[in-house]
């Protein structure tokens, strides 16, 4: 990196910056990876992958809309500065059993599962922000595996495809889905919630 000394004043400098790709590089990312993904259904094979093609497409649509361009929008606040914190201790051997807390005069503290939802991402990024994205696509795949076992169980599979297909391209769902905050959780824990209370596993074993 080239640097001009003379654009500098006397005395100390505060200088920052930011690594980044430019709108080209990042064409050719999605290209790359269009292109890893043609290899891999080759290598299955056409038929064993026709009666899942809808899922597929439902895939692509679904991750791209929560993943694209995602280091311009996903916001790092204050929620997600306490999460990295929380993270940083939890690493270090400080296990908490309390969540955030709900500000307000009857505040009180949610359940910890989000601290340690994000916390194995802090550890593979060593603690760097990027945790926030990477967690954003881990879920989403997450997201869409399990809803589409979930509804395909209770349901049908044309059920599950239909409510994916729903999920992946509303608005309201694709904002919520790029927050890293305690609520990107419950949708998925809603589903599993409804599994369990369709299968009586709450109250009773089969």
């Amino acid at each position: 990196m080239c640097f001009r000394k003379d654009l500098t004043v006397k005395g100390a400098n505060f200088i920052s910056w930011k690594i980044g790709e430019n709108s080209l590089e990042r064409m050719f990312d999605w290209v790359s990876l269009a292109f890893l993904a043609v290899w891999i259904l080759i290598l299955i094979g056409p038929k064993k992958i026709k009666p899942y093609i809808p899922l597929i497409i439902i895939f692509i649509v679904f991750f791209t809309f929560r993943t694209y361009n995602i280091n311009e929008r996903l916001g790092f606040g204050w929620d997600q500065e306490r999460d990295a914190k929380v993270a940083a201790e939890i690493l270090s051997g400080n296990i908490t059993l309390l969540g955030p807390r709900v500000q307000g005069a009857t505040g009180f503290f949610l359940p910890p599962y989000f601290f340690y939802l994000i916390t194995p991402f802090y550890a593979l990024t060593g603690g760097n922000p990027t945790a926030t994205a990477i967690f954003v696509g881990f879920w989403s795949i997450l997201f869409i595996g399990v809803s589409y076992l979930v509804f395909t169980r209770i349901f049908s599979e044309r059920i599950a495809l239909i409510f994916l297909a729903i999920w992946a391209v509303n608005p309201l769902a694709i904002s919520i889905d790029t927050i890293t905050w305690n609520p990107v959780a419950i949708p998925l824990l809603a589903i599993l919630l409804i599994y369990a209370l369709s299968r009586g596993s709450l109250f009773w074993s089969d």
